[in-house]
C-alpha cells in the first residue's frame, strides 16, 4: 500500500489480469489499461511499469517491439522480455490516443500512487476479491511463466528472481508442488 507498511498482494491468473485489460479498454481508459497491461505482460514492478519510456517498445518504425530489453529499478538488473499481443494491441491504441509520443517520456506518465489506484479502483470495479495490487500483475505473469515452463529455474531466468524457492513462495505454488510430489512418492511406495 503506498505510504503504509507492506502487504503481500494476491497472486491474479494471467486470465484476470487480461479481464482487467479488457475492463479498462471498454471503459475507453486507454492509459490505464496500458499500465495493467504493461506490468502483467512484461512482469514489472509499479515503479519500473510508469517510468518505462516509450523507446524501450517502439522500434525504428514506430511499431511494437517483438522483444524488449528492461533494466529493473530495484535490482538493476536486465531482462529479455517479449511482448504478449494483448499488450501490443493496448499499446498501439494508447499511442494512437496520445498522437505523436516522445519516446524518451514514460508510456504511463503517473506516480506510483497514481499507479496503486488506478489498479485497486479496476480490481473493485470488477468484484475482484482479496488484496489485489500493481504487484498482483507482476505476480500474474510470474505464475503464468511458472505454469508454462514447470520449471522454477527457468521461471527465475524468466523473471528475473534469483531464487527458485523464493519464486515457487513468491506466486504461492510451493506447498501445491510440495503436496503432488508427496502424493507421487506415496503411489510409489505403493508399488515397491
Amino acid at each position: 500500500m503506498p505510504g503504509g507498511k507492506p502487504t503481500t498482494a494476491d497472486v491474479l491468473s494471467m486470465r484476470q489480469a487480461r479481464s482487467m485489460v479488457s475492463y479498462l479498454r471498454d471503459k475507453e481508459q486507454l492509459r490505464d489499461a496500458a499500465l495493467v497491461a504493461l506490468a502483467s505482460g512484461y512482469g514489472l514492478r509499479i515503479g519500473d511499469a510508469v517510468t518505462l519510456p516509450w523507446r524501450a517498445v517502439l522500434d525504428d518504425t514506430g511499431g511494437v517491439r517483438r522483444i524488449v530489453r528492461l533494466t529493473e529499478e530495484k535490482t538493476g538488473q536486465q531482462r529479455t522480455v517479449h511482448t504478449f499481443p494483448f499488450v501490443a494491441k493496448v499499446l498501439r491504441e494508447w499511442e494512437a490516443e496520445k498522437g505523436l509520443v516522445d519516446l524518451d517520456e514514460p508510456i504511463i506518465p503517473v506516480s506510483k500512487v497514481t499507479g496503486w489506484r488506478i489498479v485497486k479502483r479496476a480490481a473493485a470495479a470488477m468484484g475482484m476479491k482479496g488484496n489485489v495490487s500493481p504487484h498482483s500483475l507482476r505476480k500474474a505473469f510470474c505464475d503464468f511463466a511458472y505454469r508454462q515452463t514447470h520449471d522454477p529455474v527457468l521461471t527465475c531466468a524468466i523473471t528475473g528472481h534469483k531464487s527458485a524457492t523464493n519464486l515457487m513462495s513468491y506466486i504461492g505454488v510451493e506447498r501445491d508442488v510440495v503436496e503432488g510430489v508427496w502424493d507421487s512418492m506415496m503411489k510409489a511406495a505403493k508399488k515397491l
